[in-house]
């Protein structure tokens, strides 16, 4: 919310304040694995520049700053890996990093991008058919997409895609298909076997 961050368990009757002055959110991802074993409790937010995390302290646990601050300013949103919780992609208006250790160290994987670009939204791909994993990025001129295995070596995705603002990504890993929203220009789907527009 514009003040805090808040965690109900029934549909939103209660509420128990979690981040006290963490307002405006910029993204959250919660709910994780790590070696195959599940991390419900498991919490990222991004709010200004800081990005805020509650790793194992079970439900109404408190969120607090990341150890190592967010060093790419503003926060405009982030993404979990669903398979390492202590994996996470944050976006900025100019950067992308990752976080290999819940935030106890960041490393910029801007790399290739274009010079000048604007970033809004961000998102993992885990499906080998469609990327072999890794990261997209919404931009100002569409979606880039880096390899887990070359994180920083970017490609546009999307020969048949406007050069528009993407404000929204989504991927399901069930139909191995990814979903882009565009301002004003419709919204795309990517999968291993076709791009269309809808």
């Amino acid at each position: 919310a514009g003040n805090s961050v808040y965690e109900s368990f029934d549909q939103g009757d209660n509420l128990t304040e979690i981040g006290p002055n963490v307002g405006n959110g910029a993204g959250i991802a919660y709910g994780g694995y790590q070696g195959g074993v599940a991390n419900a409790n498991v919490l990222y937010v991004g709010s200004g520049n800081n990005v805020y995390v509650r790793t194992n302290s079970g439900p109404g646990g408190t969120i607090s700053v990341t150890p190592v601050n967010f060093p790419g300013g503003a926060v405009r949103e982030l993404a979990m890996d669903p398979s390492d919780w202590r994996t996470v992609y944050v976006v900025s208006a100019s950067a992308v990093y990752m976080t290999t250790n819940a935030g106890a160290g960041w490393v910029d994987i801007t790399g290739d991008l274009p010079a000048g670009s604007e970033f809004f939204s961000v998102q993992v791909i885990t499906s080998p058919t469609l990327t072999v994993g890794g990261v997209v990025v919404g931009s100002l001129s569409g979606v880039y997409l880096s390899s887990a295995s070359t994180l920083g070596t970017w490609n546009h995705l999307g020969a048949n895609m406007p050069n528009a603002q993407v404000t929204s990504l989504v991927y399901d890993v069930g139909s191995d298909t990814l979903v882009a929203g565009t301002l004003g220009r419709g919204a795309f789907t990517f999968s291993s076997r076709s791009e269309e527009h809808t």
